[in-house]
């Protein structure tokens, strides 16, 4: 079975799920694509994830006195960005393995499961067991023979022999053990696309969703980005100087959380004497405290504290922006690609 890629493994799990006296008929494995939908959208969004959660740490770790927990925060926004490839990466290992069997008596998948346990579905070899033949260009398909209980895109997900190369011979080997096209009842060959009314409605309705998904997502990529640029600005660019914390104004939400906003005071170097509060909380100084910061001179209530900018506020909102936009571009693709079918 070398020529089908069957390892000696997958051999042995064949040799198993066989039953005494059952016949194999057809071996076949489903084919890969790296580029499907799924797969492009999660490798764009690991891209886009990795970057943004670099940059925050780059900018946290800069700072001379970065807070151990702050560090801490971004230990899990770390591990969901090499959880990403690792998912495509077990998807992709899980297919390899999946192996699709005919024999004389029925319609099998060995396949693994959670841990890479081996899992076992069957459907008896009867007349009309085929539920409907889905045929790409490049003649792979689907050969449905039953549904899932959850459901894609408010549609039952189909079981059966999915993505599998030359899906015609495989249709005829079922047929020749249900017993020959003419007493088998034709499968339903599904369209690439709905029918031309539903094809609209559905394209515009998920080019609708799109829009707004990448539009808000846009919005707030937008802003995210903005407050980082203002950031970078005061501290690459402002002037250093000393300030003392002379209150703390004193914050709660609708939810009972308590923020802390230092008011400090400082002399510019045109020797005015400015006292402003800071636009972001920050629970980790006191009153009295002398703290360095960088203010503008034409904007000193703007002023960032060395070692205690709030760098997760830009960064949450180009990270939920970002995903959004992504997400919005992928439903406005995947709409005028339905329109173009």
């Amino acid at each position: 079975m070398e020529e089908y890629g069957i390892t000696p493994q997958m051999r042995e799990q064949i040799d198993a799920a066989l039953e005494p006296n059952e016949q194999l008929e057809l071996v076949a494995t489903p084919q890969w694509r790296w580029m499907t939908g799924g797969n492009a959208f999660f490798t764009c969004f690991g891209i886009f994830w990795w970057v943004i959660v670099g940059l925050a740490s780059f900018s946290m770790l800069s700072q001379q006195s970065a807070p151990t927990v702050e560090a801490l925060f971004m230990v899990p926004f770390w591990l969901v960005g090499v959880g990403i490839p690792v998912g495509i990466l077990w998807n992709r290992a899980r297919v390899l393995r999946t192996v699709y069997l005919i024999t004389n008596k029925r319609a099998l998948i060995l396949r693994p499961g959670i841990f890479f346990r081996p899992q076992q579905v069957a459907w008896a070899i009867t007349p009309g067991m085929v539920l409907a033949v889905k045929e790409k260009a490049d003649g792979s398909g689907d050969i449905v023979l039953g549904y899932k209980s959850y459901q894609v895109n408010n549609q039952p997900a189909p079981e059966g022999f999915l993505n599998v190369p030359q899906v015609q011979t495989v249709y005829a080997a079922l047929q020749a053990q249900m017993g020959g096209a003419a007493s088998a009842p034709a499968p339903q060959v599904l369209p690439a696309s709905d029918s031309p009314p539903d094809k609209k409605k559905k394209s515009l309705a998920t080019c609708i969703i799109g829009a707004v998904f990448g539009g808000v997502g846009g919005l707030f990529f937008v802003v995210g980005l903005l407050i980082y640029l203002q950031q970078q600005e005061v501290l690459q660019n402002g002037i250093k100087t000393e300030a003392v914390v002379v209150k703390l104004q004193r914050r709660t939400n609708s939810d009972g959380d308590v923020s802390y906003y230092p008011v400090v005071q400082f002399t510019a170097t045109d020797g005015k004497q400015h006292t402003v509060r800071g636009t972001w909380s920050n629970n980790n100084v006191r009153k009295g405290d002398k703290l360095n910061i960088f203010y503008l001179p034409q904007c000193p209530e703007d002023f960032e504290i060395e070692g205690h900018s709030d760098f997760l506020l830009p960064y949450a909102f180009m990270g939920m922006g970002g995903s959004s936009f992504l997400i919005g571009v992928g439903y406005l693709v995947y709409g005028l690609r339905l329109r173009k079918k």
